[in-house]
């Protein structure tokens, strides 16, 4: 057939195989050059029963004449086909020895089983790869807005002194408890009060009236809430209650001393009614004033002329003048009222100022 045997393996291979089928060698390493007069082969031992293997004997030499090739490239067309037959004889004898493994291993004993039966490696467990396409987890696009809190500077709190001095507004609402003369003919509030024993020098004033009605036309009853309120602010100057004769005046000095300088050796201030005029919303009064002084060691007698309207209220003090002062006595408006003397001297001196 001109086959020959792996040098390898001891295969049956053909003449012109390139390599051989069973181990791979190469055919300038495995197999004799097809140049070569003689060719080594060594055919499976067909005879030997079934089971049993003989050890390999000395092969056989055979010699082939070399054909002559057919072409001008030195090709060996001759062996083209006979290798297939070797092949084919080759596959119907390992055939055969497993059909005989199979059927000897089902009759075979344990022990002969385990002297002949050789351990088959273990299968390779199957790793075929799943197909584990990783789901798209591109993160979206989550930008975040400006979330920049914008400056927000605090201006500064600091509280400032907030120690507000005493503005309490005195209670402006006229009382109609002030004391006025009290006389035992009520009908006439111009008649000479009796003088109280004993005679107060400090505290608030008592108002006294010498006419009624006024000389200038208006009753006492029409002018009597307007000497309230100018007694009011006599009474605020003579206790050096600064903040209610402010809230009186209607042109307060610039600076509290100048209240001190004026009434700050009052004792006791009390005003006389004397007359009374009209002038727009208001009266223009015009007073005799008693001022005790001094800690009651001195009296002074003097006249004064106020703008009054008792509806805002507010006191505006146009006049005032000095009759006389009694230094070493002390004497109370009902005093003076009582002294004849007295009586006619602040008559005669208090009157209108020429306008």
């Amino acid at each position: 057939m001109g086959d020959v045997s792996c040098a390898e393996c001891g295969f049956p291979v053909a003449s012109d195989a390139t390599f051989c089928p069973q181990c791979g060698a190469a055919r300038s390493a495995a197999i004799t050059s097809p140049a070569a007069a003689q060719h080594v082969w060594a055919p499976p031992t067909l005879g030997t029963a079934v089971g049993e293997v003989e050890p390999p004997t000395e092969p056989t030499t055979t010699s082939f004449a070399q054909p002559a090739t057919d072409s001008a490239d030195g090709v060996d067309r001759w062996h083209l086909r006979p290798w297939m037959g070797v092949l084919l004889v080759a596959l119907l004898l390992v055939g055969a020895i497993t059909a005989w493994r199979l059927l000897s291993s089902d009759e075979a004993s344990p022990a002969s089983q385990v002297a002949t039966t050789q351990p088959s490696l273990p299968t390779a467990p199957d790793t075929t790869v799943l197909d584990t396409t990783v789901p798209d987890t591109t993160v979206p696009d989550t930008t975040v807005p400006d979330t920049t809190v914008p400056e927000t500077t605090v201006p500064d709190t600091t509280e400032p002194d907030t120690t507000e001095p005493d503005t309490t507004v005195p209670d402006t609402t006229v009382p109609d408890t002030t004391v006025l003369p009290t006389t035992p003919r009520p009908s006439d509030p111009a008649a000479t009060p009796a003088v109280p024993d004993p005679e107060t020098y400090t505290g608030p004033g008592s108002p006294q009236v010498m006419n009624a009605p006024m000389p200038s036309g208006p009753s006492y009853e029409d002018v009597r809430s307007s000497l309230i309120i100018a007694q009011r602010l006599a009474d605020a100057l003579a206790t050096e209650d600064w903040i209610n004769a402010r809230s009186l005046l209607a042109r307060p000095p610039a600076d509290d001393n100048l209240f001190g300088l004026a009434y700050g050796l009052t004792d006791r201030y009390s005003l006389l009614l004397v007359d009374a005029r009209i002038d727009g919303p208001g009266y223009q009064l015009l007073l005799g004033t008693v001022r005790n002084e001094l800690n009651q060691t001195q009296t002074s007698v003097g006249c004064v002329e106020w703008y009054v309207e008792a509806n805002r209220p507010i006191v505006d003090m146009l006049s005032e003048r000095l009759i006389a002062t009694y230094s070493g006595a002390a004497f109370s408006p009902e005093g003076l009222r009582n002294n004849p003397e007295l009586d006619a001297q602040l008559r005669s001196s208090c009157a209108w100022l020429p306008r």
